[in-house]
């Protein structure tokens, strides 16, 4: 799918009601009136949103006969049944439920979401998802069993569409158990960063080759563990190098839980590379953001645009606290004090910030006229860069879907 946009480009005709237009240094990033909301699975009332979900796009061919893009979302996880502060307040685990469900949204049936008839086997969240030649492929995440215990999954799957309809197969195994990482697919292979690998927080690097599905250890990540890194992979035509950079997560450490601001980069290129640390994200620092959460997504070959992310200063707070208080009176207290806040309060990041490689530059796009989302699915379709739903504040998922395009980028 192309990653260009013209003035040609533009958003088809239902989303052009309100526009939200910030532009630096040529860069115009236009936000549109969003697209429906998710839907209510069937035999349910309302749609709570989700975190976490598997997403990308498929080429369908549509009930006239002709071919055309379908943007999916599948699984992911929320709070329905009992909020997590009403479960604090009534001293009962909050039960996080992981959903089967899979959308899809084309423009032939009105920009309407559609629920297929296919599912998930169980449900599933926090793994990763990549849109490749053969369909869309799913690597681990977490599982919900039949029993009700959640475990982490090794399994590979493709979703992809043959003779009329979806599809869904488990093709393979992952050399580790994996949720809660990051990764990229860059060139027919995919990179699996971080998370929790073999139940535990790891810095290994896993890379796989999609043509002939076998397995690559790679060099693991300098320093500390790192839990939900954003990565995203840039190729250097001049130079024929291609940059693996993974920013932020954070890390666990004897019961230390850190939010990470930093960047790590890798030339995959070279056999003999090492990780290297790059200059601090001053954008982030300034604001004590981090970009646990964050959304990213390429918008051309040296080009990254990340949404959302926690702030690192309310993430080490908070945990400080809760191991403080974590088994005294006081933690009750302290649970709803948090978790009862406004959004506002976490101060999540809502700056668009895009990376450009080839100068190493973080660029302020200026705020998402809406509140910033952390856990949230991002794809391209139609010429778009589509929000996918995502907490607003720990707990509390949306489950509405924003419209971006860029328009003069250079």
């Amino acid at each position: 799918m192309s990653l260009k946009f013209t003035s040609k480009h533009l958003c088809f005709v239902t989303l052009v009601l309100t526009t939200f237009i910030f532009s630096v240094n040529g860069k115009t990033l236009t936000w549109q009136s969003n697209l429906p909301n998710l839907p209510a699975p069937a035999g349910d009332h309302t749609q709570h949103g989700v975190a976490g979900a598997y997403s990308g796009t498929l080429t369908i061919t549509n009930k006239n006969g002709a071919e055309e893009k379908a943007l999916l979302v599948a699984g992911g996880s929320n709070f329905p049944k009992k909020s997590l502060l009403t479960a604090i307040q009534e001293d009962v685990a909050a039960e996080k439920v992981y959903h089967q469900d899979i959308f899809f949204l084309t423009q032939s049936a009105n920009d309407q979401w559609q629920q297929s008839q296919l599912s998930l086997p169980l449900g599933a969240a926090y793994g990763e998802s990549f849109t490749t030649e053969q369909g869309i492929l799913l690597f681990g995440g977490e599982i919900k069993q039949y029993d009700g215990s959640v475990t982490a999954s090794s399994d590979i799957a493709l979703i992809s569409y043959q003779e009329g309809s979806l599809s869904y197969k488990k093709i393979g195994e992952m050399p580790v158990t994996f949720a809660k990482g990051g990764g990229a697919y860059f060139q027919g292979k995919v990179y699996i960063i971080g998370g929790i690998q073999n139940g535990a927080a790891s810095n290994n690097v896993y890379s796989y080759d999609v043509n002939s599905s076998t397995w690559q250890k790679e060099l693991p990540l300098l320093g500390k563990n790192r839990i939900s890194p954003v990565v995203t992979i840039h190729g250097n035509k001049s130079t024929s190098t291609s940059q693996l950079y993974v920013f932020s997560g954070f890390s666990i450490n004897s019961d230390e839980n850190i939010a990470l601001n930093d960047g790590l980069s890798l030339n995959i290129s070279d056999k003999s590379a090492k990780w290297q640390t790059i200059a601090p994200i001053q954008t982030l620092l300034d604001k004590q953001l981090s970009l646990i959460g964050a959304a990213a997504i390429k918008v051309s070959a040296q080009q990254t645009l990340f949404l959302g992310g926690y702030n690192k200063s309310t993430w080490d707070n908070w945990l400080s606290t809760y191991q403080k208080v974590k088994g005294t009176k006081q933690e009750k207290a302290e649970k709803l004090r948090f978790f009862s806040q406004a959004p506002s309060s976490f101060k999540w990041n809502r700056d668009a910030l895009l990376f450009d490689s080839s100068n190493q530059s973080w660029t302020n796009l200026g705020e998402t006229p809406f509140l910033p989302n952390c856990g949230a699915a991002i794809e391209h379709w139609q010429n778009n860069i589509v929000l996918i739903n995502g907490e607003i504040k720990p707990g509390v998922r949306t489950n509405t879907v924003k419209v971006a395009h860029f328009n003069n980028k250079k």
